[in-house]
């Protein structure tokens, strides 16, 4: 690469000023040409010019909404000895804006804040609460829920018990049934008779799709199998075209305000922030005042679209502040019917995340907050009592985010949670954003507290482990490219399934070095990110630098080595010649739901639970 720029354009410069704007690059096609040239394609409006390879690497270091000058300035700090350029720089921006490859912010605000009639709320949100073997916090969280008919909408519960132990579903049967005797809460329980007299009227209607049926909500024979995502299918079965919330059993919804300052909102996939604690008692000030419901709150967005939701959180002036952190994939799925599917919000307490390794990946504030102080620091990596959340809403155009209080627009086609293993939730996500290219998540602004009981800790020295991912994680990345934008959401489901049945179809040898492969990608991503975050703090304390210097050695001494699929969640009892054929036989099965499942929603609106 050349270290002084020399660009060129084939354009004349406007004659009128452009207005006031904020611009940002679009997202191209690009096709390589002699001489160093590229045709580039626009993809938001089938636009197209030449420009040579130093002018496109300029301009893909303008992809957010600046001003020109704005554009100008930075790149003068990220491209290499630009020596007093500026002016051509500007000329160039020009000359782009006025071939039609510079967005505008100015539009796409026009696009977004226009009015839109509200639909009408809905009458009823089921709510459901999914427990396994902690008839204490059920009974936590259960004294302290909202009223069913206080306010509209009404709520109805349902507590869905996946416990192992039959003393665990006897007293949180007991449980349920003096609440609901108090009459303030509409409240059901959904215990392994009522469970599997779903599944059996299920069979009775769609005998041909039994084998499905059973894969997606029957408990498994394995009791040590995590199982998250099947009493989460029997909730989205609970509420087909409603409003649906799940509630971890170890929350409390009560309603605490973020303990950093206020931000405006934003429509971004920027990550949340953390501030540390040292006790409960730290943050117990943060609660907010009585009568902020955080689940009608959830409700209140659910099922709206963009266009709708944006005036009730920001005035249109607000803008440019919301637009500023777009990336232009992000802008090409964006629309103003872009539909509100999911809802999310943080927490105070434990995260909720099994590992520590997403703290070495901090950066900004929330970086400068875990390593003020080794002790702080330290404390951080082992005790889980932080706050995790926005300072201001924020609408999310990716869907890997879910909290312990998740609302689902359920009259949607939502896909089905993958039944067994951990990472159901990342999962889901990406296939709901597969389903529905351009949905949206809110994330709000406020936190819930997450406070299991007995407390869990992280291991402290996780940093020393090697990377490694798990069964649902690999699979969602498989899935990842697959969108097809001109296609209806049902369609788009048969496509995932038969993507699925394409990869359990691979030759076992072929499917054992695409493991390999991705355990060598995951690994290095890990060191990239850490060698990154080191360069970033050269001045950073020497307890986390020799952290994070001791995770890249660690990673890095493990890739010559690096044979054989490593996914955490393969039963021990799976020799790894068998671990191919173990997989594929998920695939077939999740791919033989999915085709289903469109039929077994209309089938669950029929049944007299």
């Amino acid at each position: 690469m050349s270290e002084n720029f020399s660009f060129s354009w084939s354009f004349s410069l406007p004659q009128a000023p452009p207005p006031a704007d904020l611009w940002a690059f679009d997202e191209c096609f690009e096709y390589p040409l002699p001489q160093g040239n590229l045709l580039l394609a626009n993809r938001r409006n089938g636009k197209r010019t030449v420009v040579t390879g130093e002018v496109l690497m300029a301009l893909r270091h303008c992809k957010r909404f600046r001003s020109l000058d704005g554009h100008c300035r930075h790149l003068g700090q990220v491209l290499p000895n630009p020596r007093g350029q500026d002016a051509e720089l500007k000329r160039i921006l020009q000359l782009v804006r006025e071939a039609g490859f510079l967005a505008s912010a100015n539009e796409l605000i026009e696009r977004l804040w226009q009015p839109a009639p509200t639909p009408a709320r809905p009458a009823e949100v089921v709510a459901c609460v999914t427990t396994c073997d902690r008839p204490g916090p059920l009974r936590r969280l259960l004294e302290r829920l909202p009223p069913s008919e206080e306010k509209t909408p009404r709520l109805r519960y349902w507590v869905i018990d996946d416990s192992r132990q039959p003393e665990s579903r006897q007293r949180n049967q007991g449980i349920v049934t003096e609440i609901a005797g108090r009459g303030r809460c509409a409240i059901g329980y959904f215990g392994i008779a009522e469970q599997q007299r779903m599944i059996e009227q299920l069979v009775d209607r769609l005998p041909e799709r039994e084998a499905a049926i059973r894969f997606l909500l029957e408990p498994s024979p394995d009791s040590d199998i995590v199982s998250h995502g099947r009493t989460r299918n029997l909730g989205l079965l609970l509420s087909v075209g409603q409003p649906l919330l799940f509630l971890d059993d170890d929350i409390l919804p009560q309603v605490f305000t973020p303990p950093v300052p206020a931000l405006s909102t934003k429509i971004s996939s920027s990550p949340r922030e953390a501030v540390f604690f040292s006790s409960n008692e730290e943050w117990g000030r943060y609660q907010a005042p009585e009568g902020l419901d955080p689940l009608r709150r959830h409700a209140e967005f659910l099922g709206l679209s963009l266009q709708q939701a944006l005036p009730k959180v920001a005035e249109k002036s607000q803008g440019h502040e919301a637009l500023a952190e777009l990336t232009a994939a992000e802008r090409l799925e964006l629309r103003p019917d872009s539909p509100i599917l999911v809802t999310a919000c943080g927490a105070y307490g434990d995260p909720g995340i099994a590992n520590n390794y997403w703290l070495f990946n901090l950066d900004g504030p929330s970086l400068d907050r875990l390593i003020a102080s080794e002790a702080g620091y330290r404390r951080g990596l082992s005790e889980r009592n932080l706050w995790l959340g926005r300072a201001g809403y924020q609408f999310v155009p990716n869907i890997a985010l879910l909290s312990q209080l998740t609302g689902l627009d359920n009259g949607a086609l939502l896909p089905p949670y993958f039944p067994f293993f951990r990472n159901e939730d990342f999962l889901f996500g990406f296939m709901t954003q597969l389903l529905h290219p351009d949905v949206v998540l809110l994330d709000l602004p406020w936190a819930i507290t997450h406070l299991p009981d007995p407390p869990r800790r992280w291991e402290i020295n996780a940093v020393d482990q090697i990377a490694y991912s798990g069964i649902l994680s690999f699979t969602a990345e498989a899935l990842f490219g697959q969108r097809r934008q001109w296609t209806s959401a049902e369609t788009r489901l048969i496509a995932i399934a038969a993507q699925l049945r394409d990869y359990a179809a691979m030759p076992a040898e072929e499917l054992r070095r695409w493991f390999t492969n991705h355990v060598l990608q995951t690994r290095i991503g890990r060191i990239n990110r850490w060698q990154q975050l080191l360069e970033q703090r050269p001045d950073g304390p020497d307890y986390w630098r020799q952290d994070l210097l001791r995770g890249i050695q660690i990673n890095q001494d493990s890739l010559i080595g690096a044979t054989g699929p490593l996914l955490k969640d393969i039963p021990e009892d799976i020799e790894a010649a068998h671990i191919p054929g173990y997989l594929a036989s998920l695939w077939r099965r999740f791919a033989d739901a999915l085709e289903t499942w469109p039929d077994i929603r209309a089938a669950a609106r029929t049944l007299k639970i």
